[in-house]
């Protein structure tokens, strides 16, 4: 591209057509169909320390148990030690199957 007095300027665009850069996220395509049912790995630890009562935090913990990493099991207990303290005394006898079942992996 010319400018006026005969100096060239750079082209906005790459070689393949586009404006450089790291796409600006562009080319990661449509959620998958599944997403709404597995969270990403970083969203499932983000609900994991979120939960604001043993209820939500046992949901997660049965909707999802399968895909924990330690992360998430560092996750939750630290979650789970937090909520705990302020809970009814009997909370673990509700969750007991939970507990177990955490308590195994």
């Amino acid at each position: 591209m010319y400018m006026a007095g005969g100096a060239v300027a750079a082209s906005k665009t790459d070689s393949r057509g586009g404006r450089g850069g790291r796409g600006r996220g562009k080319g990661r395509g449509p959620p998958s169909s599944n997403s709404t049912s597995s969270p990403s790995p970083a969203l499932l630890t983000a609900n994991i320390k979120n939960a604001r009562t043993l209820d939500s935090l046992f949901g997660t913990v049965t909707a999802h148990l399968g895909r924990f990493n330690h992360i998430h099991l560092s996750a939750c207990w630290n979650t789970l030690g937090r909520l705990a303290a302020g809970a009814d005394p009997l909370w673990f006898q509700r969750h007991a199957k939970e507990l177990e079942s955490l308590a195994q992996t």
